[in-house]
């Protein structure tokens, strides 16, 4: 499904090969997925790499699950496992490569269940570290947390700087609780300071809110130890 040509001098050590396919169907156990691939990469006789061109998702499904692992959001704080010697040799491997998708591609995990569809650029210079800019839309999704759902509006996740690995955020997320009561949430800032809106319909204090995402009712009903009662609070410790 896929046709590399080009043309390869060993004498030289120089390399221009191009790589394509109309629908190339790509699966592991993180992804399902069926591109349409056209990359181009180089190499010249001083060992300067180049990989430029696009990606375009058809159909399919991620299934990828991040590692769980704790990352401070202060920079000033150094995780000494993390470090890495420093390599001399030189870093001649610069990219330039689009990912797009033709219609949204589903996101399913244990926690998340959405649709979602990429607008990315990799890049990177030689003697540089990888950046990734451009944006990714949720369409609609649902996000199962503590046996809690909460629903995606259209949402967005931003990548605009050269820490990819802390986006920033413009989530709107709804969760429908007893009562009718219709809890809005909103996420924005980055992924390592999310700052949260919360708002309902019916009108209600942010202590009422937070207490019908917690233990599903009201604070008044939920912390009441009148007589003859159990208060949710004390069953959910129970349960614990």
């Amino acid at each position: 499904n896929l046709l590399l040509k080009g043309l390869i001098e060993t004498s030289k050590k120089k390399a221009s090969i191009e790589l394509s396919s109309d629908k190339f169907h790509y699966e592991t156990k993180d992804a399902n997925l069926t591109m349409k691939v056209n990359l181009k990469a180089y190499m010249d006789e001083n060992a300067n790499q180049n990989i430029q061109g696009e990606i375009n998702i058809l159909d399919g499904v991620l299934m990828y699950q991040p590692k769980t692992k704790f990352l401070s959001g202060d920079k000033d704080i150094i995780v000494i496992q993390d470090m890495k010697l420093k390599n001399d040799a030189k870093d001649t491997l610069s990219l330039n490569i689009q990912i797009n998708a033709q219609k949204y591609i589903k996101y399913n995990t244990k926690e998340a269940d959405l649709f979602f569809m990429p607008k990315l650029t990799l890049f990177k210079d030689a003697n540089s570290d990888l950046q990734i800019y451009g944006i990714v839309s949720i369409e609609k999704g649902v996000l199962t947390l503590s046996d809690k759902e909460f629903e995606f509006d259209k949402s967005e996740i931003y990548f605009n700087d050269k820490d990819y690995t802390n986006p920033h955020l413009n989530l709107n997320l709804h969760h429908y609780a007893l009562d009718n009561v219709d809890i809005e949430i909103y996420v924005t800032n980055t992924l390592n300071s999310p700052l949260f809106l919360f708002s309902s319909n019916p009108a209600m204090s942010q202590n009422d809110i937070m207490s019908y995402i917690l233990f599903g009712g009201g604070s008044s009903e939920v912390f009441n130890t009148s007589s003859g009662t159990t208060s949710k609070t004390t069953q959910l410790s129970t349960t614990l």
